[in-house]
């Protein structure tokens, strides 16, 4: 039986809004993470297995994960990715224009389910 190693919480994100650039990035090391705030994860190019609260998906070129607040994730050992990770709290929604509370309601709620 392979026992789970301890889940990190990310740390705090200035102004609760982040995006960083991956080029060929790999995850060397495997850990659980919990999310504090909500992520798109927009890979252009990268291969390997990326788990989402105990599910898997496979990574290919030209992918959206959409995560939110709370779920915990983890990137498989040797994964690689290219793209973007846009992370934001939960004020964004209070400076965002009203219309995009229809996004939030279909994206970000029941994420796994989208």
């Amino acid at each position: 039986m392979k026992l789970e190693r301890e889940i990190f919480t990310e740390p705090d994100i200035d102004n609760s809004f982040s995006i960083e650039r991956y080029d060929d990035f790999v995850f060397e090391e495997v850990y659980s993470q919990r999310l504090s705030y909500h992520r798109i994860q927009l890979i252009e190019s990268g291969e390997g297995i990326l788990d989402i609260d105990g599910k898997s998906f496979e990574i290919s070129n030209n992918e959206v994960f959409l995560m939110s607040k709370g779920q915990i994730y983890k990137f498989e050992n040797s994964s690689i990715i290219s793209g973007y990770v846009i992370s934001f709290g939960d004020c964004f929604w209070e400076r965002a224009p009203k219309s995009a509370s229809n996004c939030k309601a279909v994206l970000f709620n029941n994420t796994m389910a989208n």
